[in-house]
């Protein structure tokens, strides 16, 4: 027996020598090539380029891999004979080299340049020094590329240079003047402290949808996409840092990331914060014509305005395999706020003086918000079919208060807000034959928000969808019709609350002239409901003559819009253009009267009807390879018809024009240093009652890249302006006036600077775009 043994034992150790023998001489037959890829004018590396083996007998793909930041691009384990090696990139020509392996243990193909070219593809396409524009379903898809990365440094920064898109002090992002969007991250919803954090340099393209379809919400009026470059295997991180000037005022926004990344499992956590510290007033006037005479008082806050935000992401994705991923997400946001200073006030009633006082007056919000999300993703068999599901519990709670000198009581002026919010999605694509596709889901979401200083306010909101999408192509001629239904219950407990249902359709017909031009014309019914702050009874004082109540009897206003939207490539620049025309019934308007107890009463109401039509103008230029124009320009008309609930308060109809205007220019001085200037304006915009108005908002910067991923830089926000008005709002009726301004004071050379710095290690692998729902609805305070 133990003969028997020993003998098993060396057979063991025999095949195993043989087996290792084996295993060196099949390596040594296998070696690995390299090489950078760079551009063949200015022999600046180019990253991300697609680097592919085949088999000279017959193209059979045999591996490939892609190009890292400094072109440096490496396949391994090949076997010794002969084959072709495809490298390419947008943008610029294929390049394929015949390939002989040999004996060598390390095959170094050099520098391979890459030959640039402008090209065309189905649909409208521009290719420029500084945006390379495609038109697509419902909107357009910007291209991003180095000299864009250089005058950038986060995801906000890049859209900063998009047309319509405008960026304000506070870093809030509008679409062609309204709010009301959503921001999408390789398919998941963030929101714009997530782009705060990304570095530019992460950012491949961004898509802005400006008509959505049936998949979306029905109440957002537009949807920006940044989709990211394919994630890598291995470490990678960046790290942004600013430092003010002047302890005046400070705007800091520090970020940093990190990930990491294998064949399974992706790991991610980053930071950034939002750091705040200048001065800024609010003035207020009122003249209120009562039953007791002639009311006037004025007020005035002069106050030191500090915020602090510090928001922490982390998530893990994990590929069981090609078809199926699973993913965990959880964001984390402590935040402070506070305003300190003096508040005066005075009034007089007939000519006489009846209020005089100045006090101190503190300000303070301090909120935490939380959000948890799972995900599950998969890919059928065959192509093009998918399902998702998404389930999300977000949580806000906070705390705001205002005390002035000599109260005795401050929780008189406080609120406890908790809101909790349970969401569920669930989304399916599929095509259907060769040239049809549908789009089919469901979502649901549970909120409630409640006071904790106060049982009387506790709201509840359910809303149920579901929407189906049909789409397809013939020719030159692209169809989609889709339609979406919402069931709403929603309520406060010191009210009846309300139940809805609403049909949603969308249609759109898009006509490919040729691969330069095409036509576009859209229909969305869309639907705007009230939020809770304007749905609440509860009477808040603002001040000694005028008090602010919600309207729990509103009910939801509905939008009809058509447009149609021509674009066109002309040589290196992108032009756009569209007419629209839209309907609202029941529109949600602030409005004030004089209430039995002689007070200025702030109310809410569904007062107008109004009519619009305008025309959209946005283009990418480009003017040689230095210099790049982003504008854009809407101009339109608007027509208010006060409703029977209007007319009796003694409000008359109200006819409008206005314009947006904003521009992003761009001027490469070497292929390292560029300089940028952002300009941005809305004209007043008025309702029955009101008219709001804001300072225009211009910031320039300079920015020096160098190629180990380090970039330095200053910018200058509204230089040469020592007072900007962020906010104005002037309203007046029968019998009241009311003007309140707000004002952000800063150095006349408001400046920063900037330093950032990028590093990775590793190859890229393909990603499973997912969604997350983060959800952040809480009342804003001040500036």
């Amino acid at each position: 027996m133990n003969c028997y043994h020993r003998m098993n034992l060396k057979s063991l150790v025999l095949l195993a020598f043989i087996l290792l023998v084996c295993k060196v001489h099949a390596t040594e037959r296998k070696q690995k090539m390299h090489g950078v890829v760079c551009d063949q004018k200015d022999k600046s590396p180019i990253a991300f380029a697609t680097v592919s083996l085949h088999q000279q007998r017959d193209t059979s793909l045999i591996t490939g891999t892609t190009s890292n930041q400094d072109g440096y691009f490496e396949i391994g384990q090949v076997e010794n004979g002969n084959y072709l090696l495809r490298i390419s990139f947008v943008g610029y020509q294929t390049c394929m080299l015949p390939i002989r392996l040999s004996e060598k243990n390390n095959f170094n193909l050099g520098t391979v340049p890459l030959r640039e070219e402008n090209f065309h593809m189905a649909e409208a396409v521009v290719v420029g020094e500084r945006i390379k524009a495609k038109t697509i379903d419902n909107g357009t898809r910007f291209f991003m590329n180095k000299k864009i990365y250089n005058s950038s440094n986060s995801g906000v920064d890049i859209l900063t240079q998009l047309p319509g898109v405008q960026v304000d002090l506070m870093k809030n992002i509008s679409l062609e003047g309204s709010s009301n969007i959503k921001i999408l991250v390789d398919g998941k919803e963030r929101d714009k402290q997530y782009l705060e954090q990304l570095d530019a340099r992460q950012i491949d393209r961004v898509e802005i949808i400006r008509d959505p379809g049936a998949k979306y919400d029905a109440s957002i009026t537009g949807v920006i996409h940044v989709i990211l470059k394919e994630r890598e295997v291995g470490m990678s991180g960046h790290i942004f840092s600013e430092i003010p000037t002047n302890t005046q005022e400070i705007f800091l926004d520090p970020t940093c990331g990190l990930n990491f990344n294998n064949k399974k499992l992706n790991l991610y956590t980053s930071y950034n914060g939002n750091l705040r510290y200048f001065d800024n007033t609010e003035e207020n006037t009122k003249i209120l014509n009562t039953s007791n005479g002639l009311h006037t008082f004025y007020s005035a806050l002069d106050l030191r305005q500090k915020n602090w935000k510090h928001n922490i992401h982390m998530g893990a994705d994990y590929y069981l395999d090609s078809r199926n991923q699973f993913s965990l997400y959880a964001f984390l946001c402590p935040e402070n706020q506070s305003f300190e200073g003096r508040a005066e006030m005075e009034g007089n009633t007939n000519g006489q003086i009846n209020l005089k006082k100045t006090s101190a007056r503190i300000e303070k919000n301090d909120y935490i918000l939380s959000h948890y999300s799972m995900y599950y993703k998969h890919l059928f068999l065959r192509k093009g079919r998918e399902i998702a599901f998404d389930l999300n519990y977000f949580r806000l709670r906070g705390e705001h208060s205002i005390w002035y000198e000599n109260q005795e009581n401050k929780e008189l002026n406080g609120i406890k807000p908790q809101n909790q919010f349970v969401g569920f999605r669930m989304d399916y694509t599929s095509p259907v034959g060769s040239d049809l596709k549908v789009d089919a889901g469901w979502k649901s979401q549970l909120r409630n928000m409640e006071d904790r200083n106060s049982t009387d306010f506790n709201y509840q909101e359910d809303i149920h969808a579901a929407y189906m999408a049909l789409s397809g192509k013939k020719n030159k001629m692209k169809a989609s019709l889709g339609l979406r239904g919402e069931y709403s219950y929603a309520g406060l407990n010191v009210g009846e609350k309300k139940d809805e249902i609403s049909f949603l359709p969308n249609l759109q017909l898009t006509w490919q002239v040729s691969k330069k031009q095409s036509f576009r014309f859209n229909y969305r019914k869309s639907i705007t409901r009230p939020h809770v702050y304007q749905l609440s009874p509860i009477a808040t004082r603002i001040d000694p003559v005028s008090i602010k109540r919600g309207n729990p009897d509103l009910i939801p206003a509905l939008h009809h819009r058509i447009s149609l939207n021509y674009s066109s490539a002309l040589g290196k620049s992108y032009v756009s253009v569209q007419m629209y025309h839209s309907i609202s019934n029941d529109l949600i308007q602030n409005h004030a009267f004089i209430n039995q107890e002689q007070l200025l009463e702030n109310n809410i109401a569904n007062l107008a009807d109004r009519k619009e039509y305008g025309l959209k103008l946005s283009a990418a230029l480009s003017f040689g390879k230095s210099i790049g124009i982003t504008p854009y320009l809407k101009m339109y008309h608007r027509s208010d018809r006060p409703n029977p609930l209007a007319r009796q308060l003694d409000i008359s109809a109200k006819n409008s024009s206005g314009y947006e205007f904003g521009c992003s220019s761009r001027v490469n001085v070497t292929n390292e240093l560029s300089a940028s200037c952002t300009f941005q304006y809305i004209s007043p915009t008025y309702d029955l009652q009101n008219r709001r108005y804001y300072n225009a908002i211009y910031m320039c910067s300079l920015n020096q890249s160098f190629k180990s991923g380090l970039k330095l830089g200053i910018s200058s926000t509204i230089p040469l302006k020592k007072d900007f008005t962020y906010s104005a709002v002037r309203s007046s009726g029968p019998d009241y006036h009311s003007n309140t301004k707000g004002q952000v004071h800063v150095s006349t050379f408001f400046v920063r600077l900037q330093a950032s710095y990028q590093f990775k290690w590793g190859k890229q692998r393909a990603k499973i775009e997912r969604q997350n729902r983060v959800e952040e609805e809480k009342q804003g305070k001040g500036f």
